[in-house]
């Protein structure tokens, strides 16, 4: 009996080691994907992403439950010498509008208001008030003119400072309506600004009391909040219109009565993950509501959520631009993956192709872009000989030349912004892009005098002749 006992209780030690074990791995169909593994490749990804200058932000992924990556890349404070890391509070810009449009549908379920409620019954006099509705400021179906296509960075001395939200609506209440209310699809950040304010119309709270009630302090998100300028933390990251080896010009930041309610929220990756739970585990609305956000209106979006598809599973979130940082978060419900990625950069940075190629790696997927490469030293002396004019036709001619010893291409009549050329082993040179893979191949006549330049992408050649 004792005996007997001991060979159980060996096979019972076997059996939970053996469950253990398998627990340390992903498994998708017969595919056994071992999350070290997919780390690693994810880090080498925006290692490299960094190295280059298209990605300084941080980072996080969870797959099936397990967080594979949740990690910093480059500078949070190029002045002080601060590293961005797993702790660094950004602002997410338009990702803003999942958290107004999830009270909208609260308030809804409470009762206390209908998506089909006008926009006149809230602001009486508003124009053509009576044609638009709730649901289509959601929808962005509303025809109301975007106020921020009018704030410009020269506008600093008013936009980053607080403002009225009088002063803001004046942005856009006599603008004419950009189509008839719910016939055509047009982005527009004043309609999720008429949603705050219909919050707290309906409330008699702030739209940002409101948001902490019932969104951040259930779900214990303690790092994300509203006024970012007024922000006193170690955390805080300094947003940058441009970051890369030549450049770091630190950006304007606008005031959260500017962006408010369309995108005024700042916050950590770990608690945009916490908040990814939350919508996919439906916490705080219920199922039904949660369906009715995340169906496709026009032009791909819901309530407040972009949907689109990604490796043949549905896909939903959002991506958020302000001045100083951009962010993306995307979620595959039925993989039961979540990408968060928020950077302190606003113009040079690629958010979007970002999240889709971290997650083909973490589902085993093929992907195409950039792939890493090593480079090269050459001196600016040997560079000095590829230098001039290329033409491909009489609409199409590109630059070549040296700044601070290194080699650049540029195209201003195209839109080709001054961008580094670098040498590879194999004699040729690369643009470094996180969505395009271009090689570069300078051609020499039999003196040694270079007379073309061939682009290679997607295995396709393209000749451009030297003539300066």
């Amino acid at each position: 009996m004792i005996y007997k006992q001991k060979l159980n209780m060996k096979k019972w030690f076997l059996l939970i080691s053996y469950i253990f074990f398998l627990s340390q791995q992903i498994t998708k169909g017969q595919q056994v994907i071992n999350p070290q593994n997919i780390a690693t490749q994810l880090n080498d990804f925006l290692q490299m992403a960094n190295r280059f200058y298209q990605f300084n932000g941080s980072a996080i992924i969870s797959y099936r439950g397990t967080i594979l990556l949740n990690k910093g890349y480059g500078f949070k404070n190029i002045a002080g010498n601060e590293m961005n890391d797993s702790g660094t509070i950004f602002q997410i810009g338009s990702v803003t509008k999942e958290f107004t449009s999830t009270i909208i549908l609260l308030l809804k379920e409470q009762g206390r208001l209908s998506l089909q409620d006008k926009l006149s019954d809230y602001f009486p006099g508003y124009p053509n008030g009576d044609k638009i509705t709730i649901r289509q400021l959601l929808t962005h179906t509303s025809g109301i003119y975007n106020y921020t296509s009018d704030l410009e960075r020269k506008d600093s001395a008013i936009i980053c400072h607080p403002v009225s939200k009088e002063r803001i609506v004046q942005q856009f209440i006599n603008q004419p309506l950009d189509f008839t209310p719910g016939t055509k699809y047009n982005y527009s950040n004043s309609g999720y600004f008429l949603l705050g304010m219909i919050i707290e119309k309906v409330t008699g709270k702030p739209w940002e009391e409101n948001v902490r009630e019932h969104i951040l302090t259930p779900l214990g998100m303690r790092h994300t909040g509203f006024d970012f300028n007024g922000l006193e933390s170690a955390d805080k990251a300094q947003g940058y219109q441009f970051f890369n080896e030549e450049h770091q010009h630190p950006d304007i930041s606008w005031d959260s009565t500017v962006s408010y309610a369309a995108g005024s929220v700042y916050s950590t990756t770990k608690d945009m993950l916490t908040w990814a739970r939350a919508v996919t585990d439906k916490k705080i609305l219920s199922a039904d509501s949660w369906k009715e956000a995340l169906t496709v209106n026009q032009h791909g979006y819901g309530y407040g959520w972009e949907i689109d598809t990604v490796y043949g599973s549905k896909a939903i979130g959002h991506n958020g631009g302000i001045p100083g940082f951009s962010s993306e978060m995307l979620l595959i419900p039925d993989q039961d993956l979540k990408i968060i990625v928020l950077t302190n950069v606003h113009e040079n940075t690629v958010v979007t192709p970002i999240s889709r190629i971290l997650a083909a790696i973490s589902l085993g997927k093929p992907y195409s872009g950039f792939k890493p490469k090593d480079t090269v030293f050459i001196q600016p002396e040997a560079l000095a000989q590829y230098v001039g004019s290329y033409r491909q036709d009489k609409d199409h001619v590109v630059d070549v030349l040296i700044k601070n010893g290194k080699l650049y291409i540029e195209a201003i009549s195209n839109r080709l912004p001054l961008t580094r050329l670098y040498p590879d082993k194999s004699g040729g040179f690369f643009v470094a892009n996180i969505t395009l893979e271009i090689e570069l191949r300078f051609i020499k006549n039999k003196t040694g005098k270079v007379t073309k330049l061939i682009a290679i992408q997607n295995g396709k050649e393209y000749e451009w002749k030297k003539f300066g």
